[in-house]
């Protein structure tokens, strides 16, 4: 089931100014969704058959089952009667993982966890991967890498039993509020590529493409700062290219599209990489909308320039194996700036609301009994944020009871520096 896994804010003041309110999506645009979801995922224009959609639907119920039983060799050879009907699906690439992981096969949980951190910007899948990830580093004795992939997973979503596990470790868990420096300097946007293609990032699949994305940030930084994208391809692309820039034309088609911001210096280009991305494999009704909502200039004491930037992303995904179906409206800001080291930082993104729902996607279809009744619901968490002229952060719940304690935790006012 996903939780509201990211911290989550809402919209209220940013340095005296009223920031708007993230737009949740009509009963209709609902309704014209799921209509749309319904025909991609057992109409004519389906992208798999009903046959391999019912493989593969049957492998993860099989899969699930096994492992909840602790039979791990049965649960693995379940994932993989669902990834060969969908070979791409990072949620049961991460189940695998984690069934291999507990079956004692750490290769093959290592191998399959970072197979789906690449097939996925859905932070809260990451997080789990991160966390599922880091087991296996501790497993093998990479103390460092596991480390790593703690504040990775904390990073994606605040979690008591992760931080408690970096925390035996000796890891320090990252603060959620803290201006994070960007990577650079780089000479150029060929050589920030190479660098967001490193394991380390985002992977040597990834395609950049060359300029930068329209959105509203434009007018505000007058150049001091603007937006790039990316493409990692799902399908067909086993051969990754050699290390090194990669360039594309077309970032629109299946698979991930990943936003950098990048500020340019006298020193060179920095990048915050993935400061927002859309995940489109193309099947099963997993679709992503994203857009750049707004952006502003505000005042933080200390620092050159600052921007307040917000993005809206939209996501169904009934990719569970069973007849239901998630909606998801996220609404998402970054505060990023230059300080006195002449190093941009970021605080965030962030999100400032989450509006969530689970329903029946197809109303009329038999359910099987040994499913019992349909795990439905709505959901919200909500925090107001207020940025003041002297740089504090105002952070007070307004809708809590679907929000994860660790995220409460953050209520109350936090100074904003950039180093």
């Amino acid at each position: 089931m996903a939780r509201l896994g990211w911290m989550v804010l809402a919209g209220g003041l940013v340095a005296g100014a009223a920031v708007a309110a993230p737009a949740v999506p009509t009963p209709a645009k609902l309704a014209a969704r799921k209509a749309a979801l319904r025909k991609q995922t057992s109409g004519a224009d389906a992208p798999m058959t009903v046959a391999a959609r019912a493989k593969w639907r049957a492998g993860l119920k099989a899969g699930r089952e096994a492992h909840r039983a602790k039979d791990y060799t049965a649960a693995v050879a379940g994932f993989d009667r669902a990834l060969a009907a969908f070979p791409d699906d990072p949620r049961a690439l991460m189940e695998r993982g984690w069934a291999r992981f507990q079956a004692g096969d750490l290769a093959g949980a290592g191998a399959d966890t970072k197979a789906a951190l690449g097939r996925s910007t859905d932070q809260r899948l990451r997080g789990a991967a991160f966390y599922n990830l880091g087991r296996v580093f501790e497993a093998q004795g990479e103390k460092q890498a596991a480390t790593q992939a703690y504040k990775l997973s904390l990073e994606a979503r605040p979690n008591k039993v992760v931080r408690a596990r970096l925390a035996e470790l000796g890891g320090k868990a990252p603060e959620p509020l803290a201006a994070t420096p960007l990577l650079g300097p780089f000479a150029d946007e060929a050589a920030l590529c190479a660098a967001l293609r490193t394991e380390a990032h985002l992977g040597k699949g990834l395609r950049c493409k060359a300029g930068r994305v329209e959105t509203p940030l434009d007018a505000v930084a007058e150049g001091k700062a603007y937006i790039v994208a990316g493409g990692i391809p799902m399908f067909g692309d086993d051969e990754a290219p050699p290390p090194g820039p990669a360039w594309t034309d077309d970032v629109e088609a299946l698979g991930e599209v990943v936003y950098h911001l990048v500020v340019p210096t006298p020193a060179g280009l920095y990048v915050r990489p993935s400061i927002a991305g859309t995940y489109n494999p193309g099947a099963f009704g997993i679709s992503e909308e994203l857009s750049f909502t707004q952006a502003r200039a505000v005042a933080v004491p200390g620092a050159s320039v600052a921007w307040w930037i917000d993005v809206s992303t939209q996501r169904s995904d009934s990719d569970m194996g069973i007849n239901e179906v998630e909606f998801w409206t996220t609404s998402a800001f970054a505060l990023c700036g230059v300080g006195a080291s002449g190093v941009p930082s970021c605080v965030g993104p962030l999100n400032r609301s989450v509006e969530g729902s689970r329903e029946l996607l197809i109303e009329d279809e038999p359910r099987d009994p040994e499913l019992g009744p349909p795990d439905t619901w709505s959901k919200s968490a909500i925090m107001a944020v207020e940025l003041s002229a002297t740089g504090v952060l105002s952070l007070k719940v307004v809708k809590g009871k679907d929000m994860e304690p660790g995220l409460k935790a953050l209520a109350g006012k936090h100074q904003v520096q950039f180093p």
